[in-house]
């Protein structure tokens, strides 16, 4: 790159040189760019508020109990690997409580590896009443998941 003060020197560069291949060369007016940039910083409309960024653990991790839900939009979807295999923390905006952590089970994890689950979707998440058998004889508390569809 090389930055020069008149056409000139731009000329007696190019003559000057010796190009061993076809070459394009761009020259760009400076004076041009800096007209066409914003010379006042932008105002919001009235009646919005600054928003403050998200603190470390700012956000309440939710274990749901038996007969509990969550309702309301997937902001976000954190996903990684533990030594029970994959695990996926939603990030809802739920209807009662607020935003919260949520990490997902049984249906709500399925939804999660197979993309049925995504940011943006509306969800309702719960949490059985009635305890279940596996096939080891435990029993468990399943969780239920539904994704709202296109109306």
């Amino acid at each position: 790159m090389i930055a020069t003060t008149s056409s000139l020197d731009i000329i007696s560069f190019i003559s000057s040189y010796t190009f061993t291949e076809p070459t394009l060369i761009y020259v760009i007016k400076v004076s041009d760019a800096i007209d066409a940039m914003a010379t006042e910083m932008p105002e919001a409309p009235e009646g919005f508020e600054d928003v403050q960024p998200a603190q470390s653990g700012d956000t309440e991790v939710v274990e749901l109990a038996s007969g509990e839900t969550l309702v309301g939009p997937v902001l976000d979807i954190d996903e990684g690997e533990g030594d029970y295999g994959p695990w996926f923390r939603l990030t809802i905006k739920d209807e009662e409580r607020g935003v919260v952590d949520y990490f997902a089970k049984d249906q709500a994890k399925t939804a999660c590896k197979s993309g049925q689950l995504e940011r943006g979707d509306s969800v309702w998440i719960a949490r059985a009443v009635e305890e279940e058998e596996m096939s080891n004889g435990n029993t468990y508390l399943p969780t239920h998941c539904k994704i709202q569809g296109d109306s």
